[in-house]
């Protein structure tokens, strides 16, 4: 229901109050009726009022970030797996809103800047779109005249679009991608023209909160801690021309003891004679070097090669060819590093997270990654860099990523920097309650929940810096939980499986894991194999009006200064969760990096231009409670 119903309604319902209290009055005084009349008729005052005041709607206004005049992104979109020959795609196409089952339209509305999306103020355009209407967007490209002389295939990327995108070239249909947070490609090198111009065109459907697909924070009436919704591509488009043998994936394991890497490459039409090397370096001076014709093979370190960690975040840059009668046929660069998470018993018979051997105690941030100009979509890659240097600065090693999916870079910076990631799955379908059973989900919710979770895991599995995969967050579509749990475990043992974060423990998952606002922080008995983790707390709110994109604001607590913010927090942490260390927990999860519309527990303003608490003050806080961590280990 809209702004305006809701004053109609509310208006005939006071002139209803009005009429019933003269009625009342009309049939006699009496200590009754003078009771009921001048309750109906302060009723009727307070819905007038309300009927001219706004209902918690959210008024939204232009907020810039200080990369919002320089908003692009130009840097190569995949950096584990990266070639010198591609053509950026991103900037300004043409785009049209039109019903759902129209045909592909002659005329456009304007133009849109991709890769933010359709509502963001970055597009360019900032327009909501419904459920029952598709986005069409259109743009051209050319190519070299000798490009059919030295390429054999054409491949167009999409680094995400949400949810639904169906492609055409040069009115040709190529086919049809559903998933708003994994990356997908078409090959359309059948497609072309003679010509040089070549048209591209993308029509994106997304039922958001009104389907049942991953979607994370977006809704169609957003307020609290859901945010606006988000339709269409929100990250990088590119063209990349190979041959035919070509690297389509790599994933690699490591041994830190050993000091090797086995690495597992999956290679479109590999030949029987084909040469495939791997040179691993350090500092621009080669370390390793391994050639083979095998797309599955160990690669050997040097001993004083040194391990990742956030302390010392070492990575090897590599280079992979595969050559063909002395012909590089493709060419990728890559990097590696050396790290191994788990859980075992610590000196004091408690069970504790071990990185690289040492026991690790994860104090994070929950991260939304959303922002007041892009939403889904940061500035830029300095801007998509910013919050997690921010947040080492402050003191934090690790990020819980909300229920959102970022680009490849975002991984590749905080495998450089040095932060470790606990990543959640997008959440979709229904909420459920505390105590409820597992939800049952239609055969088309599951199939979409279970796509998208095996897509994000095998994009992401490439980046050390996950530590601990998140299925489930609370009751957000949670379903046949255990087997789900158990799936993700078997498709990557490297990394630790949280099961779930928050109320609905079902006894599997590496980890237990607890919400906690507005009361005492807690955890429970440890169970064998499992360890104890706070996976949200804090969500202490500071409004700081004059930076704040909507008028209306929420938080589970709100402070009134930012001295009261600070004290609140450092008693939350030193106060409270220094004895918790002691019993065994492992992690914390304060909530959150930023405010995000009308959420304001962020330690940052949404535009990231305030510091509700001085990045000096936290890191001092934080450094006390890695101390203690130490000194009981």
């Amino acid at each position: 229901m809209d702004h305006l119903a809701q004053k109609i309604i509310l208006i005939l319902s006071s002139l209803l109050f009005l009429i019933m209290a003269g009625i009342f009055y009309g049939l006699g005084i009496n200590e009754s009726s003078l009771t009921i009349n001048l309750l109906l008729l302060l009723i009727g005052a307070y819905v007038l009022f309300f009927a001219n005041t706004p209902l918690r709607a959210n008024h939204y206004r232009k907020l810039e970030t200080q990369w919002s005049t320089n908003a692009q992104h130009t840097e190569y979109p995949r950096p584990q797996l990266e070639r010198e020959q591609w053509i950026n795609l991103n900037g300004s196409w043409h785009y049209a809103i039109r019903p759902k089952q129209s045909e592909m339209p002659t005329s456009f509305d304007g133009r849109i800047e991709v890769p933010f999306p359709l509502e963001s103020d970055l597009s360019g355009v900032a327009r909501k779109i419904r459920p029952d209407q598709t986005l069409w967007c259109k743009t051209e490209f050319v190519l070299a005249k000798n490009y059919k002389q030295n390429n054999e295939k054409l491949r167009l990327h999409f680094g995400a679009v949400d949810w639904q995108c169906e492609l055409w070239i040069n009115h040709q249909y190529v086919g049809k991608h559903c998933g708003g947070h994994d990356a997908f490609y078409f090959d359309i090198e059948n497609f072309l023209v003679a010509e040089n111009v070549q048209h591209l065109c993308i029509a994106v459907w997304d039922p958001c909160s009104a389907g049942v697909q991953p979607r994370g924070k977006q809704s169609n009436r957003p307020s609290n801690i859901y945010y606006k919704a988000v339709t269409g591509i929100w990250q990088s488009v590119w063209l990349e021309p190979l041959a035919t043998t070509h690297i389509e994936y790599l994933s690699y394991r490591t041994d830190i003891h050993k000091k090797n890497i086995t690495l597992t490459l999956d290679i479109n039409d590999l030949q029987t004679h084909d040469e495939i090397t791997v040179q691993v370096f350090n500092n621009e001076k080669e370390i390793a070097k391994k050639t083979t014709q095998q797309n599955q093979f160990q690669i050997q370190l040097p001993e004083q090669s040194k391990l990742w960690s956030p302390e010392n975040p070492t990575l090897y840059p590599a280079l992979i060819t595969i050559v063909r009668n002395t012909k590089t046929i493709d060419s990728v660069t890559t990097y590696f590093s050396l790290r191994k998470i788990e859980i075992k018993k610590s000196a004091d018979n408690l069970n504790r997270v071990y990185l690289n051997e040492e026991p690790v105690f994860q104090l994070g941030l929950l991260d939304q990654g959303w922002w007041p100009d892009g939403l889904y979509t940061a500035p830029n890659d300095a801007a998509l860099k910013f919050d997690i240097e921010i947040s080492k600065a402050m003191g934090f090693n690790m990020i819980r990523k909300h229920v959102k999916v970022e680009p490849a870079r975002w991984y590749y910076h905080c495998d450089k920097i040095g932060m470790l990631v606990w990543q959640d799955m997008p959440t979709g379908d229904k909420n459920i309650l505390p105590k409820q059973k597992d939800m049952k989900r239609s055969e088309t919710s599951s199939s979409v929940f279970h796509q998208e979770l095996d897509a994000m895991i095998k994009q992401l599995r490439f980046f050390q810096c996950i530590v601990c995969w998140v299925p489930f967050n609370e009751g957000w579509g949670q379903f046949e939980t255990n087997s789900v749990l158990q799936k993700v475990k078997a498709l990557d043992a490297d990394r630790l499986v949280d099961g779930p974060s928050g109320w609905n423990d079902r006894g599997f998952g590496d980890f237990r894991d607890y919400h906690i606002y507005n009361r005492k922080l807690f955890i429970g008995q440890q169970k064998p194999g499992r360890a104890e983790a706070i996976g949200e707390f804090g969500g202490i709110g500071h409004r700081i009006a004059a930076h704040m994109a909507v008028t209306n604001s929420w938080s589970y607590n709100n402070t009134k200064t930012p001295e009261k913010l600070a004290q609140r927090y450092q008693n939350l942490l030193l106060e409270q969760m220094l004895p918790l260390i002691d019993k065994g927990l492992c992690a914390a999860v304060y909530t959150q990096t930023t405010d995000v519309e009308s959420e304001i527990n962020g330690l940052l303003t949404y535009d990231r231009k305030v510091e509700k608490i001085p990045v000096t003050t936290l890191a001092e806080i934080h450094q006390k409670v890695f101390r203690h961590f130490n000194n009981i280990v």
